[in-house]
């Protein structure tokens, strides 16, 4: 197809021989050094490239992971330590107001273990096994070195369940474990606040 009805580009750029096929030079003067139109060079399409160590199964696969699984049952593992250390960090808060923060934490690690019950269930067809009644540790004695702990054992949770999302091919199964990293962020915030709190107290 020719973007000029008089001739052609390649006429128009040799300036020679008659531009429009009349005889005529197409319109420049006798000596006038012609122009080429440059050639624009389109960039070649580039994939997107995922680093190995963080590539998630992008296509729904129904067979689940091994990782996954034993991921899953890991973050179960202490649920119930976890209800008894909790309670007897709210137990340890001094003001209301620490105590209800943190049972809120409390009460959304409990949601995420049924949560992980539940992507355990859907994987393979069967129920984690409940444990036995584990034997209460005993605290420390500072309520600010409980909080030290339970921060750092939310930023090792969070840790994991990264792992366990990278392993996992449904979208929704990957929707829950996105919301509850959030959570666990959250969770990380609050307890950097009650251990400001009571460092200036």
């Amino acid at each position: 197809m020719s973007y000029y009805p008089n001739g052609g580009y390649q006429s128009r750029r040799s300036g020679t021989g008659g531009g429009c096929g009349c005889g005529c030079n197409g319109g420049l003067a006798p000596n006038q050094p012609v122009y080429h139109m440059p050639m624009v060079k389109q960039p070649m399409y580039q994939p997107m490239m995922y680093p190995q160590s963080t590539m998630t199964k992008l296509i729904d696969d129904p067979t689940p992971s091994q990782a996954a699984l034993k991921l899953l049952e890991e973050a179960v593992a202490g649920e119930k330590e976890d209800r008894i250390f909790y309670q007897q960090l709210i137990e340890l808060a001094p003001t209301t107001t620490e105590k209800d923060i943190i049972a809120g934490i409390r009460d959304d690690e409990i949601a995420h273990f049924a949560q992980f019950r539940l992507i355990y269930r859907d994987l393979t067809g069967n129920e984690l096994r409940n444990q036995a009644d584990p034997t209460p540790e005993e605290q420390p004695l500072s309520y600010i070195a409980n909080l030290r702990r339970a921060l750092f054992g939310e930023m090792a949770a969070v840790k994991k369940y990264r792992m366990i999302r990278a392993e996992l091919s449904s979208k929704n199964h990957r929707d829950t474990l996105f919301n509850i990293i959030t959570d666990e962020l959250i969770h990380i915030g609050k307890y950097n606040y009650l251990i400001t709190l009571n460092k200036r107290s």
